[in-house]
């Protein structure tokens, strides 16, 4: 019964906004405000001139202190987390995996809760959802890649021709599919790297010599000396790789907001 008022309320607020759609371009989102502002306008005053003159002005005076308060305890921003494990990392690292995981907390938390509340009918697919949203501070955010990735292929779709113009957003279009690139490779692909194994060399009498003197035309010194080159090209690559997609990352990170 809640669920169904509050279903209700939620329909009644999206027809008091004129029913918005969930992206536009910024042409098109002044297209929709001057539509809204003909068709409606009594909805249109109550949603913007109302709201800005006497609601807002309040609003905004005790949200000072609920934020002061927030971001020193439940809504740190300025602390980012790696998603390592706990132990030492260079700083190259530190930088490789922060970056993605600040992309895959994106992905999982924010664009997921941005779908969510545009679906409400999918709600109840989140556990506690209802608490994650009224009172978030009792539990952490909820991680749901697949509402994220729904929310992502959704806009890939946004530069499809036969949209009208005023629903068409071929730059949010293209980003979207480079962040669902993106994101796969961080949790799919690069995790399923298989490293090559190592040839360890046989060890000698004294088992405190880790370099026994081997004969360098043995078959054990060549799969020794192999193993090593393999993985140092295998590396070298990796590494490359890691750069490439990286270079990629930063260059959309003005895309990465809700």
């Amino acid at each position: 019964m809640y669920s169904k008022i509050k279903l209700k309320i939620e329909e009644f607020k999206h027809w008091m906004a004129y029913q918005p759609p969930y992206a536009l371009s910024s042409s098109a989102w002044s297209s929709f405000r001057k539509e809204f502002r003909q068709k409606a306008p009594i909805r249109y005053w109550i949603h913007h001139k109302f709201r800005r003159k006497y609601i807002y002005p309040v609003k905004w005076k005790y949200e000072k202190l609920s934020s002061w308060i927030r971001y020193r305890t439940t809504n740190r921003y300025h602390v980012l987390n790696t998603g390592l494990e706990p132990g030492y990392y260079d700083i190259d690292t530190k930088m490789l995996h922060v970056n993605f995981n600040l992309l895959k907390d994106f992905v999982e938390f924010e664009v997921a809760w941005k779908y969510l509340m545009g679906h409400h009918e999918e709600q109840k697919d989140v556990k506690n959802f209802w608490i994650y949203k009224h009172i978030p501070f009792v539990y952490k955010w909820f991680r749901s890649p697949i509402h994220g990735l729904k929310h992502l292929e959704w806009e890939t779709t946004l530069d499809d021709p036969s949209l009208p113009p005023m629903e068409r957003s071929e730059t949010q279009a293209v980003n979207a599919r480079e962040i669902i690139a993106l994101y796969n490779w961080w949790v799919k692909d690069r995790p399923a790297r298989v490293e090559i194994p190592f040839a360890f060399l046989p060890k000698g009498d004294d088992e405190d010599d880790i370099f026994p003197d081997l004969d360098r035309n043995s078959d054990e010194y060549k799969a020794f000396s192999k193993s090593c080159d393999d993985r140092e090209v295998q590396s070298e690559k990796w590494d490359k790789e890691d750069d490439e997609m990286l270079i990629r990352l930063i260059k959309i990170r003005k895309c990465l907001w809700t």
